[in-house]
């Protein structure tokens, strides 16, 4: 989670997203959410699926958020991934740099 100071305001929130493998993670694997204060920006969303969907190299996503508070609270869930036979992938996680105001 993370968490800024901000003025009431309405703000743009980019979302870039880029999977790979690092010493045994595979980012390929990883299922995750995103949510900004209590508002689900993303749910469940693979990746990898939505990159070769779009077929592009990474994922972006931008949105325009009206914050009525003096805090933007961005939450990044990671979600278990099933698969058949009904068991949870091993070795996935996200990486989420730090992120900066602009």
């Amino acid at each position: 989670t993370y968490t800024f100071s901000v003025q009431p305001s309405r703000f743009w929130i980019r979302l870039y997203f880029y999977p790979f493998s690092y010493q045994g993670y595979d980012l390929n694997s990883a299922v995750f959410s995103v949510v900004a204060n209590g508002f689900t920006l993303l749910s469940d969303v693979h990746v990898t699926s939505s990159i070769q969907a779009s077929n592009s190299i990474f994922l972006f996503k931008e949105y325009s958020l009206n914050i009525s508070s003096s805090t933007l609270t961005l939450t990044f869930i990671l979600c278990l991934r099933l698969s058949l036979p009904l068991s949870p992938v091993s070795h996935a996680f996200s990486f989420l740099p730090p992120l900066g105001q602009h």
